[in-house]
């Protein structure tokens, strides 16, 4: 006597098992599922934070018609030298001697003055440009108190932080342009019901509002744009790449960026700084155990 199938509630088919069944189901009628729809929200905005657009001091409509295009290679004295300094910097990473080398035979051959006078010129006007990527700078620093012959290491140590100009790097975050449709400008409030806030982000958080209003007591910042700042440090990545070493870096990412973003590689969280701070001991190393060995073991 063959074994009692189980058999489908929306097909005619049969199954030797509820798993069967339950498989089947979920490839082939799971469409047929009511999945409850998202509760409508209502969004409160800030009244006076409103991230109004702004030319100088006039406000601009919505939609205006674009710019006239600017013929403008500032720092660079036209587009060849532009060309000529992308090629040869980034393409094909032209060394400084045979750059001036360069410069020289072109200068002798056209007589008059090559598109750079030197390598040093070329690289002068690429640090002078003013937009992109905000450029790395270094400090040193070290404690400077009392200093005693049994204090710790750390103490008596200098330290060197490399950073990065923070407003240099939101400023070109905001300027992102794959950030367009998923930035909020304003903080709001939104609701699913009569007393029932949903929380979805930073801004719709009521610490971003509440700092609003503190803001906007100064009438001189009506129609400003609240732009939070995220900061947080990992040192895990680091560490992988670099066999453990002590580096400690810090990124920064802005609160009005969508959370879709935060993993999508379009530079919604970039790095702000990096320190390499000395490990601390209380007691000594021993000094057997600072020389390495290598142990093989029998099995």
């Amino acid at each position: 006597m063959p074994a009692p199938r189980v058999p489908c509630p929306d097909c005619p088919l049969t199954f030797r098992s509820r798993r069967g069944v339950s498989i089947h189901w979920a490839h082939c009628h799971s469409h047929k599922l009511q999945r409850p729809r998202p509760p409508h929200s209502t969004f409160r905005y800030h009244p006076t934070l409103n991230a109004t657009i702004i030319d100088d001091e006039d406000a601009i409509p919505l939609n205006p018609p674009p710019d006239e295009a600017v013929d403008d290679w500032y720092p660079f004295a036209n587009s060849a030298s532009f060309s000529f300094a992308e090629h040869a910097f980034q393409k094909t990473e032209t060394s400084a001697p045979d750059l001036d080398t360069l410069f020289k035979i072109l200068e002798a051959h056209y007589q008059q003055e090559s598109i750079f006078s030197s390598a040093e010129e070329m690289y002068a006007t690429i640090d002078s440009i003013q937009h992109g990527d905000a450029p790395w700078e270094s400090f040193s620093f070290h404690f400077m108190g009392p200093l005693a012959r049994d204090d710790p290491q750390w103490k008596h140590a200098p330290y060197t932080v490399h950073c990065r100009n923070t407003q240099t790097v939101v400023h070109n975050m905001l300027n992102n342009k794959e950030f367009d449709g998923k930035f909020d400008y304003i903080p709001f409030q939104a609701y699913t019901g009569p007393q029932k806030r949903r929380v979805s982000n930073l801004m719709s958080g009521d610490g971003v509002y509440q700092k609003a209003n503190e803001i906007a007591a100064d009438q001189n910042t009506h129609g400003s744009m609240v732009v939070p700042i995220i900061g947080g440090s990992d040192k895990t990545t680091v560490s992988v790449a670099t066999g453990h070493q002590e580096f400690h870096p810090f990124y920064l990412s802005l609160g009005n960026i969508d959370n879709s973003l935060r993993r999508a590689h379009r530079d919604a969280i970039l790095p702000k700084g990096l320190a390499r701070c000395r490990g601390y001991r209380r007691i000594p190393i021993i000094p057997e155990t600072v020389i390495p060995h290598v142990h093989y073991s029998g099995s």
